[in-house]
């Protein structure tokens, strides 16, 4: 599962889609331009991660010159004897060597190459869409769906999810919402929207958020169709069938969902609840009202490789970061439903 994660923050995304495809996963680029956020991918995901600070950098042609030349740096570093180097990204027919061109001035070109990827997940600045900001929807600066769709049309993914606030609905009588899908659909995708709450799976609090799922059709998908007939028993799950996951009603906030793993949200700053554990089983609202809001272990470190903060301001990077950050236990339903289409499909 070749994936790219665009405005990635501290890669929700990317965090989820490892949960769910394991070994088979693969990281092809992250895309956000915050510094601390840059610095927890590299924790997570490893120094060598392919991060770009700007939408606007990312192109095939410049992800592939920049994904070879990473190659065969870990590869030089490989044959010194460091041995922790990446799989080799799989290009669309094949291998690096064989593709390499003639050099140009002291350049290879790169154009013409493509690059395979199953997932592009992104989710696109919310604040032109947001309650708590000036709500200028597609004349805001911010507005960078336009650059994410540029992006989709070069890469091709099979699989999308975008995410953005609940706002994105209404603002400007639902024109920004509506473009979204009049873009997709033109790229030939079929696509779909869902309002999911963080509490849907339990976490403790609202955070309703629009989720957009688009999967490329390939020849395959119309024969089954065909094949199945309209027969509903024999009909497999595409994108437009993540509802059956449960998630889709935004007033259950009291969903729950197993095999979730639990998760300990009480740190040590709480005074009298040192031994609190909580599990995703939990009712959100009882975490909710019994969880200090200081002191709380929210998984990231003080300091990360080469940010040297004080305690206050790291406590400003890490809550901006948070609050611009998916709820990972949403995407992962979906993403097992991706899983699934592709694992059934046939």
């Amino acid at each position: 599962m070749t994936h790219i994660d665009l405005f990635s923050g501290i890669a929700g995304f990317a965090y989820a889609a490892r949960q769910v495809w394991g070994d088979e996963y693969e990281n092809v680029l992250f895309c956000d331009n915050n510094k601390f956020c840059q610095e927890v991918i590299k924790k997570n995901f490893g120094k060598e991660s392919l991060i770009y600070g700007d939408i606007r950098e990312v192109t095939m042609e410049r992800v592939i010159a920049d994904t070879y030349h990473r190659g065969q740096a870990q590869q030089k570093q490989q044959t010194a004897g460091d041995k922790q180097c990446d799989r080799e990204i799989v290009t669309d027919t094949q291998s690096w060597e064989s593709r390499q061109s003639p050099q140009q001035e002291g350049r290879e070109d790169f154009s013409g190459r493509n690059l395979q990827i199953d997932l592009l997940t992104g989710g696109f600045p919310c604040q032109p869409f947001s309650c708590a900001g000036q709500k200028r929807g597609t004349e805001d600066d911010r507005h960078l769906w336009p650059e994410m769709f540029r992006v989709i049309k070069d890469f091709k993914p099979r699989w999308i999810i975008a995410e953005n606030v609940r706002g994105l609905i209404n603002i400007q009588d639902g024109v920004a919402f509506q473009q979204v899908f009049l873009d997709l659909e033109g790229e030939g995708y079929e696509t779909q929207a869902f309002i999911i709450p963080a509490c849907a799976v339990n976490a403790p609090h609202r955070r309703d958020r629009v989720w957009i799922i688009a999967k490329r059709p390939t020849c395959d998908d119309t024969k089954s169709k065909r094949r199945d007939n309209g027969n509903a028993e024999n009909e497999k799950p595409t994108a437009r069938d993540v509802n059956t996951l449960g998630l889709s009603d935004s007033n259950a906030p009291n969903t729950k969902k197993p095999g979730l793993q639990g998760r300990n949200t009480a740190g040590d700053g709480c005074a009298g609840r040192r031994n609190t554990k909580y599990t995703w089983d939990d009712d959100w609202r009882t975490v909710a009202t019994s969880t200090c809001s200081r002191g709380v272990d929210d998984g990231l470190p003080e300091r990360v490789d080469r940010p040297e903060l004080s305690a206050a301001q790291h406590r400003v990077e890490r809550l901006k970061s948070l609050g611009n950050a998916i709820v990972p236990q949403v995407t992962i339903e979906i993403m097992k439903a991706i899983k699934y289409a592709d694992d059934h499909h046939s």
